[in-house]
């Protein structure tokens, strides 16, 4: 099926060559595309509106000469809007309405799911002026298309605001924790991460909280999206260790929603360039303890020295980690490091 996946992608590469070649020039495209957004950097307050998961307190932040909105859109000189948001209704007449009434305004796209979802990433490439890849992986295909490829600005935690777990994790971060394993995943059929997660389960008691939801389960019927964000974030704090799992060499937001809860991740060694957030002395400190992908028993190895390291550890040892996930690894964090990366292209003489 993999390999069908990847057949698939070179069609819509070669379909998208196609497409650039009818439109004319793409270079000259990326030239209009960076000179418009040179104009509205050159002005002395900066709108940027950003509409992708866990924005929270960003209406009306300050950054310099950015001023940042999650809901002045028609005001905008920047949008960057998330992948998963883009194909929504609200998402399509927001590019209309700048295509028809505002020209000038700079648009972003940060793409989510690029590492498998390949032919809707290019089809958001060809339609928005800049793309920012959330991933370190399978990224060359992009650059085939008309947006300008910006750096790689990964995931973060969306689920809840800094105060919110800052709360929590100050009133019940150092209640007893349970020593199972936690983790929640949805299903990918065309990946090998299903079994490993089956397997894993398998092999340790019912008692441990690990489950693989369907692609197509509602969230009002999810076991634990159908949780309020207070109860989310609390289960997460009742755990000393979750298991991270990629889908396809990506780096997960669940390793930063383990942080910011204080637990210890688990994390596959294929993961491509965790070292680019997490140097290797780094994740050793923290720690972040890794696991030969899609074995077994190294994950279960990886799942007792964790433990081991945790109890170590102590309650500070957790709120050094829910101190590093709060302060550098939020949804926010990661629409202030796009901005900069479109004042670097800006600057650029």
């Amino acid at each position: 099926m993999s390999e069908v996946f990847g057949l698939e992608d070179l069609v819509s590469v070669q379909q998208n060559l196609e497409t650039l070649l009818q439109r004319g020039d793409y270079r000259s495209i990326q030239k209009d595309a960076i000179d418009r957004l040179k104009e509205n950097m050159s002005k002395d307050v900066v709108l940027v509106y950003g509409l992708f998961g866990g924005l929270f307190d960003m209406e009306g932040l300050e950054i310099g000469k950015f001023r940042f909105t999650t809901s002045a859109w028609k005001e905008a000189d920047i949008v960057v809007i998330g992948s998963n948001n883009a194909p929504t209704q609200f998402g399509v007449e927001l590019l209309n309405d700048i295509a028809e009434n505002r020209p000038h305004v700079s648009t972003c796209v940060w793409l989510i799911d690029h590492h498998h979802n390949y032919a809707e990433s290019i089809r958001l490439c060809n339609e928005y002026d800049f793309c920012v890849p959330a991933h370190y992986t399978r990224t060359d295909y992009l650059r085939c298309c008309s947006a300008v490829v910006l750096p790689t600005v990964p995931c973060g935690t969306e689920q809840w605001s800094v105060p919110q777990m800052q709360n929590l994790f100050n009133a019940f971060g150092d209640s007893p924790r349970s020593n199972n394993l936690y983790g929640g995943f949805r299903m990918y059929p065309q990946f090998d991460r299903n079994k490993f997660i089956a397997d894993v389960t398998d092999a340790l008691p019912s008692s441990h909280k690990i489950y693989l939801r369907s692609s197509e389960l509602p969230r009002d019927q999810d076991t634990y999206f159908s949780l309020n964000g207070d109860e989310r974030f609390n289960e997460w704090l009742s755990h000393k260790v979750s298991l991270s799992v990629s889908v396809n060499q990506d780096i997960p937001m669940r390793i930063f929603d383990a942080l910011s809860a204080g637990q210890i991740p688990l994390v596959a060694t294929e993961i491509c360039n965790l070292e680019a957030l997490f140097p290797i002395d780094v994740q050793r400190r923290l720690p972040i303890v890794r696991y030969i992908a899609n074995d077994v028993e190294s994950a279960l190895r990886a799942y007792a020295t964790a433990l081991s390291l945790f109890d170590a550890g102590g309650f500070e040892a957790a709120r050094h980690r829910h101190e590093i996930g709060v302060g550098f690894h939020q949804a926010t964090d990661r629409l202030i490091t796009t901005v900069s990366a479109l004042s670097i292209v800006s600057d650029a003489v």
